[in-house]
């Protein structure tokens, strides 16, 4: 390939724009919690029924609805998803949800680690054709968020 010395200035300038920007998402995945979690934060100190309220009330300022029967430590949370999510997972029949499967499992000492996992729902509520696809890592974004506004309301500093 035989470029100018302008032409090959700006082909090496969106090279290095392109390697910032890998870069900077590869920043944005440290997290504190499991690494082999989808989202997670380790919550230390506090009693199991107090993060299961703030778990909830977090969720629920979010607009997703507790579908869980009972007081269980873990959780499932729905909402209706947006018409991005039902054009990408859900195609043109019917409305996709969005499903965040939520956990609690004991750590050393006095933590835990509070993990969710999170699904595109199609066909959601039919016993037969409903399917979940399980959002992959790269998608992990707006569930830490969530995961790190539990732990904020909970009163613990929350890693950057």
């Amino acid at each position: 390939m035989n470029l100018t010395p302008s032409k090959r200035a700006r082909f090496l300038a969106g090279v290095f724009l392109l390697l910032i920007c890998c870069g900077s998402w590869g920043c944005r995945s440290t997290q504190e919690g499991s690494p082999s979690a989808f989202a997670s934060v380790i919550i230390k100190e506090r009693p199991l029924t107090e993060i299961r309220d703030v778990t909830c009330k977090v969720f629920e300022k979010h607009g997703y609805m507790n579908v869980t029967a009972g007081k269980k430590l873990d959780f499932v949370f729905e909402k209706e998803g947006t018409k991005m999510n039902t054009l990408t997972y859900g195609g043109w029949m019917g409305k996709v949800w969005v499903r965040v499967k939520v956990y609690v499992e004991p750590q050393e000492g006095d933590a835990c680690l509070l993990g969710c996992d999170a699904y595109m729902v199609g066909e959601h509520g039919d016993a037969f054709m409903e399917e979940e696809h399980k959002l992959t890592r790269m998608k992990r974004g707006p569930y830490q968020d969530l995961m790190a506004e539990i732990k904020a309301t909970l009163g613990l500093p929350v890693m950057k």
